[in-house]
C-alpha cells in the first residue's frame, strides 16, 4: 500500500505524470511482446528460469495449461491474472488520462491498445476479462460517440468481430457452461459450495467475522471444498463479517462517486475491479 501512495505524492507537475505513464507504457508493451512470444511458442522462459533460480516463492507459477485454444499467459508476472489485469486496467486508464490531460502518445499507444487488448484475452482468466470488459465500456462509448472518424470506426469493428468471431464465442461459452471440461477452474457447483462453507462460518459471527485471516488459517485446513474461496465476499464475510463487507462496499461506493465528479464515465473503473474481485481473489490487492 505504501508504494502507490508514495508514487502517488510524487506526481506534483504534468511533465511528471507523463514520465510516469511512458514508464508504465515502456513496461506494458515490454510484457505484451513477450506474452505474444509466450503464445506463440507455448513456454515461459522467464518464469522457469525465476523458478529454477530460486529467486521467487511458492506464489510464482509456471502455467502450461491451455484456454481458449492457447497458452494461458503470465508474462513476467507470477500468474495469469495480475497480467490479465494490468493490460486490461491499464488500457482504460491510460487512454483516459492521455485524453484528460491532452498527452501526445499516439506513436506509443498504437502499439499499447492492440497490445493490451490482445494481452488480456490469451491470459486465459475470465474474472479479468470480466472486469476488464466493464472498465472498458465507459473507453468504448466514449470512443464510438465522437463523430470523427466514425465510419472507419465501424468498418474496423466489424472486421475485427468477423476474424475473431469464433475466438469471442469461445470466450463467451466459457462463462456460460461453467461446467465444460476443456475450459478449467471452477465451476457452478464448486462456488456455490464455497458460498455455503462460507455463509456456515459467517454464521458463528456475523457482525465483526472470525478475525482476520481465518479462512485461510483455519477453513481452509479443516474444509478443503474452499479451495480459494473464490470471491471477495466469502473472505469478507468469514474474516470481518457483516462489518467488513459494508466497509468494503462504502470504499468502492465512495471511489466511484469521487470519480464521478471528475467525469461519469470514471466509476466503470472501480466497477470493473469490483466485478473482478467478486469473481475471484485473484485479483488486484
Amino acid at each position: 500500500y505504501i508504494y502507490p501512495l508514495s508514487l502517488w505524492a510524487c506526481i506534483e507537475t504534468k511533465e511528471d505524470l507523463q514520465s510516469l505513464l511512458k514508464a508504465v507504457m515502456i513496461f506494458v508493451v515490454a510484457m505484451g511482446l513477450y506474452s505474444l512470444f509466450e503464445m506463440v511458442s507455448g513456454s515461459n522462459p522467464v518464469i522457469r528460469y525465476i523458478i529454477s533460480s530460486g529467486m521467487g516463492n511458492d506464489s510464482v507459477l509456471d502455467y502450461d495449461k491451455m484456454r481458449f485454444g492457447v497458452k494461458r499467459c503470465q508474462g513476467f508476472l507470477s500468474t495469469p491474472a495480475p497480467t490479465g489485469l494490468i493490460y486490461g486496467l491499464t488500457l482504460a486508464t491510460i487512454y483516459w488520462v492521455t485524453d484528460k490531460f491532452s498527452i501526445d502518445m499516439k506513436k506509443f499507444l498504437l502499439l499499447l491498445y492492440p497490445l493490451c487488448a490482445i494481452g488480456m484475452f490469451i491470459t486465459g482468466t475470465r474474472s479479468v476479462i470480466a472486469a476488464s470488459c466493464v472498465a472498458l465500456l465507459g473507453v468504448a462509448g466514449h470512443e464510438m460517440l465522437k463523430a470523427r472518424f466514425m465510419f472507419v470506426k465501424i468498418v474496423l469493428l466489424l472486421i475485427v468481430l468477423g476474424f475473431c468471431a469464433p475466438f469471442f464465442i469461445e470466450v463467451i461459452n466459457a462463462f456460460v457452461n461453467t461446467d465444460q471440461t476443456s475450459v478449467g477452474g471452477s465451476n457452478t457447483d464448486m462456488r456455490l459450495e464455497q458460498l455455503l462453507i462460507s455463509l456456515y462460518y459467517w454464521a458463528n459471527s456475523p457482525i465483526w467475522g472470525n478475525g482476520s485471516g481465518f479462512i485461510w488459517s483455519y477453513v481452509q485446513d479443516v474444509d478443503k471444498d474452499i479451495y480459494g474461496a473464490e470471491s471477495i465476499w466469502f473472505q469478507l464475510l468469514v474474516d470481518y463479517g457483516a462489518v467488513g463487507a459494508v466497509a468494503y462496499m462504502t470504499c468502492i461506493i465512495n471511489s466511484m462517486v469521487s470519480l464521478c465528479k471528475k467525469h461519469f464515465i470514471w466509476i466503470f473503473l472501480p466497477l470493473g475491479f469490483l466485478v473482478g474481485k467478486t469473481m475471484s481473489t485473484v485479483i488486484g490487492i
